[in-house]
């Protein structure tokens, strides 16, 4: 179904714009030597991005309804390669040495 189409690229859009966003904020930052910059920056998008994380979550959700509904072969090659791509942005986003217990470093 179009609609899903194009939930699904309207939320991966997001995403991206959110997620790289951020990370381009803190570059620039850095590359500067912003401390005062660098510290808005944390202050404002804060330990973890919830809107980026929901609009990434919502745009696989959209995805896979999509492909449902669209007549897609759901083991096609490119499909796998996505999953297996999301898989490891999660594994390597969410593992505990990405975070450690120590906040402050």
């Amino acid at each position: 179904m179009l609609i899903f189409k194009a939930l699904h690229i309207l939320s991966m859009f997001a995403a991206v714009t959110f997620l790289i966003g951020e990370a381009l904020f803190y570059a620039v930052a850095i590359w500067r030597g912003d401390v005062a910059g660098l510290a808005a920056v944390r202050r404002l998008v804060g330990g973890r991005p919830v809107a980026g994380v929901s609009f990434l979550v919502a745009g696989i959700v959209f995805g896979i309804l999509a492909a449902l509904n669209g007549g897609f072969d759901l083991f096609a090659g490119w499909l796998i390669a996505a999953y297996a791509l999301v898989l490891a942005l999660f594994a390597v986003n969410g593992s505990p040495s990405r975070y450690p217990l120590n906040p402050w470093l």
